[in-house]
């Protein structure tokens, strides 16, 4: 209920600190409503993707950094969310199974009708902020679903009759 909220690991700042700073429930639950606002429906993002939205609030003021605000956004029961590699990404709108490290990357690659391993882990990385250390990650999660992996191109294709129209 936003009384004591997490600032950064192990961190923690409790409302009555926060008023005497001028910052009221009300201005945290603002926050929360703007960026359900501005993202998009069955959308994974992160607060390093939300940056281009240009969200601003009285909780800018604060000087906190990204966590602060990813678990603010975790605890308002609008989104879902997970750890993926050290990142906290959310989600707006209900996943039936819940959300994983595995459907963010699925979500992901389907943007692409091919996509080069590398390109991938960059573009996860200047988009969401996303590190994935291990294109493991990657071909593990698109294990046992329609895209197809090939090893030599080191590229994934949404499915077999991409990678055929390829040659």
């Amino acid at each position: 209920n936003y009384d004591i909220l997490v600032f950064d690991d192990g961190q923690y700042i409790n409302l009555r600190r926060l008023e005497k700073l001028g910052i009221s429930k009300n201005d945290i639950i603002e926050y929360c409503d703007t960026v359900y606002k501005l993202v998009e429906d069955d959308e994974y993002f992160t607060i390093h993707s939300i940056k281009e939205l240009n969200v601003t609030s009285k909780l800018d003021e604060l000087g906190f950094d990204d966590f602060f605000f990813a678990n603010i956004l975790a605890m308002s029961q609008k989104f879902q969310y997970t750890q993926v590699f050290g990142n906290l990404v959310l989600y707006k709108g209900q996943a039936e199974k819940g959300i994983s490290k595995k459907s963010f990357i699925l979500s992901l690659i389907s943007k692409y009708t091919d996509v080069d391993i590398d390109q991938f882990k960059d573009d996860c990385f200047e988009i969401y902020g996303v590190q994935i250390p291990e294109k493991n990650e990657i071909t593990s999660a698109i294990s046992g679903t329609e895209f197809y992996y090939d090893e030599i191109m080191d590229k994934i294709y949404r499915n077999k009759s991409f990678y055929y129209s390829e040659f």
